[in-house]
This record gives structure tokens, sequence and C-alpha cells, in this order.
């Protein structure tokens, strides 16, 4: 058992086990296991001290059905993920293999962009990246907000995808 805290916070223990069930199982993002646990703290807790106290399988058990119920919690978020990305389509009159529409598809993964990301990505000028910006600011699918910088100068300009990141919080 990984605990390396005295004040009892398992945070490390609960990353390391996120990252091994990624990287055992090939997978792209972390198995949420922690936020399982969190609906359940009493559980959690009990199952802690039955491994303590020698009963494995009693661990392994919850566990195993702590795993199922993130896998299960991933596929759901994925799915409202998707029909979202849709909804957001659905907003805005694009051309095929536009910028808007590239960026749409990209916001799952970059939901917080700025002008100059977009154009590096996409290989277009900071103008046209900015004008594909406000398009979708237009079309309800991105907020602009003010990024506060740690220079003189005006805050730099971010757009945010706030339906996409209330979704995930």
């Amino acid at each position: 058992m990984i605990h390396p805290f005295v004040d009892g916070n398992g945070r490390v223990g609960h990353l390391l086990i996120q990252q091994l069930l990624r990287r055992l199982l090939a997978l792209t993002s972390p198995v949420p296991v922690s936020v399982v646990w969190a609906e359940d703290t009493d559980g959690y807790v009990q199952g802690l001290r039955d491994y303590q106290g020698g009963d494995v399988d009693a661990w392994l058990e919850l566990f195993s059905l702590s795993v199922v119920r993130a896998v299960g919690s991933m596929s759901e978020i994925s799915n409202r993920i998707t029909r979202l990305i849709s909804e957001f389509q659905d907003r805005i009159e694009t051309r095929g293999e536009s910028v808007t529409v590239r960026l749409i598809d990209a916001l799952p993964e970059h939901p917080i962009v700025d002008s100059q990301a977009v154009a590096a990505w996409y290989g277009v000028t900071p103008q046209s990246a900015h004008a594909a910006l406000v398009r979708l600011e237009e079309a309800g699918v991105l907020s602009e907000r003010a990024f506060a910088r740690r220079r003189k100068g005006r805050p730099r300009r971010v757009f945010a995808a706030v339906e996409l990141i209330d979704l995930l919080a």
C-alpha cells in the first residue's frame, strides 16, 4: 500500500493507480477510480482496512467494482462529449475542412484555446485563427476570457468551451 503522507491523503497512490491502469490497459486517459471512491469514502476506507487486516479478496472485489464503475462513467462522459460536439457543429454553418470545423473537433483535447495556438495547429494566420474563434464565440460554442499575464501589458485573450468544461467538472 502506498500512502506517503502522515495527514492521511492518498492522492499520490490514487494517481499511481490511475496511471498504472491507463498504461496496463493501453488507454488514452486514466481510469477515474478516485471519483468512484470519493462517492463512497466509507466503503473505500473500509476496503483499505480490510486489506490491512489481511482480507485481500475484499479489497480486490472493491477495487474491481470501482474500476468497472469508473469505466462506465468514462463511457457516459465520452457519449456526452460526443453529443455536445455534435451540438456545437449544428450551431454553426461551416464548410468541410475549415479551421472552425477542425477546431470544434479538437475542443475535447483543447477546451481552452487562443489564436496563436490555433494558427500554429492549422497553419493559418493569427487573424484567420482569431476569426474562427470569434465565429465560435458568436455561435455560443466558446466564451472569450482574459488570462492574466505575469508581465506588463494587456492580458492574453483566450477562448473557453465552458459547456464542455462544465460537463467534465
